[in-house]
């Protein structure tokens, strides 16, 4: 057989990028949506050891963000999610079409091609003009739905969890539902944020939204503390409150826990541009804009509870206490 024109031009690329990406503890960042995925990939991507998919200059997200930061400006990698690039066409029982993920859990059956994926990832970033590492980093909120299924693919990865404030990431997804995250492009989902279904969503499907996605919140969490618990020596746990207030202490933990050395000079820019997180009122989603009323409040009460157990006050949202189970998790 031939070789395609394709393959040629795909070959010649990559020896003229280099060494390929190096399959050895890739490190996979998830989270729930709105919790901060993309800040803490950007944070961890500063480093210089690390290969993953980029984009120079319209993602203006994560790091970049204007909500999260003040320079808009810097010229570092913005990290893309690489569920498309690597995990379509390999007959995963999620992806209905062609780009298009219905995310159920847990998984049905295992791809059938994850060489397929090996070889995907390998040629990460070859593209990308350097200087670039050669560990693979990739983030995408649902991964950790996935943690199995990356495992049987990669035996020795290494999981990332974002840990924010469920009250917190709530409001967020009840913002862009709401049309009030200063977001036109985005119009929501039919159901569940992100067409995620977990255990249990046919109990709560008909039910109105602020319950639907207190639900899916608090249960990708629950996922999330059991997964820590069953893989404590690769699966670990980021809380965004922690990396917002002192993000050259968490970052330097972080690099501990998962084999990446701390840039010294990156982190004092981290310090320079990364705003603490904003601690709010959890009575105040009774008024407006998001006006819940009392009979919805009392239904979602659980994320007050579950908070709490996660070792933020249950009053203030977004201001973690010490004194939790979670700080088992959070710092062995």
């Amino acid at each position: 057989m031939g070789t395609s024109i394709r393959d040629k031009i795909d070959l010649a690329l990559r020896r003229f990028a280099g060494p390929g990406a190096d399959l050895h503890e890739p490190l996979f960042i998830s989270g729930h949506g709105e919790s901060g995925t993309h800040l803490i990939a950007d944070c961890v991507a500063l480093s210089g050891e690390f290969r993953y998919v980029g984009t120079y200059g319209y993602r203006k997200k994560g790091l970049f963000d204007r909500r999260y930061a003040s320079d808009t400006t810097s010229h570092f990698y913005r990290p893309l999610e690489g569920i498309l690039t690597y995990w379509s066409g390999i007959e995963h029982p999620w992806e209905v079409a062609p780009g298009q993920w219905r995310m159920s859990f847990p998984v049905s059956s295992a791809p059938v091609n994850l060489e397929i994926v090996r070889k995907r990832y390998a040629r990460t970033g070859t593209r990308l003009p350097p200087p670039r590492g050669r560990r693979i980093l990739d983030k995408m909120p649902t991964y950790v739905l996935m943690t199995d299924v990356i495992d049987a693919a990669f035996p020795d990865a290494m999981h990332l969890f974002v840990l924010r404030d469920p009250r917190a990431i709530w409001r967020s997804i009840m913002n862009r539902f709401r049309g009030l995250a200063g977001d036109p492009a985005f119009k929501g989902y039919d159901e569940f944020y992100g067409d995620v279904y977990l255990p249990g969503w046919e109990d709560v499907v008909k039910r109105p939204l602020e319950e639907r996605i207190a639900f899916q919140v608090s249960k990708t969490i629950r996922i999330a503390i059991d997964l820590a618990e069953r893989h404590p020596s690769r699966f670990f746990m980021t809380r965004y409150e922690s990396l917002c207030g002192d993000p050259q202490a968490e970052m330097s933990r972080l690099g501990t826990l998962l084999n990446f050395t701390v840039n010294p000079a990156r982190m004092r820019f981290l310090k320079s541009n990364i705003r603490p997180a904003t601690v709010w009122q959890w009575s105040d989603i009774k008024s407006a804009p998001l006006e819940v009323p009392p009979a919805t409040f009392c239904t979602i009460e659980h994320l007050n509870e579950l908070a709490a157990e996660l070792g933020y006050d249950q009053s203030a949202v977004g201001a973690p206490s010490p004194d939790a189970m979670s700080t088992q998790l959070l710092e062995r």
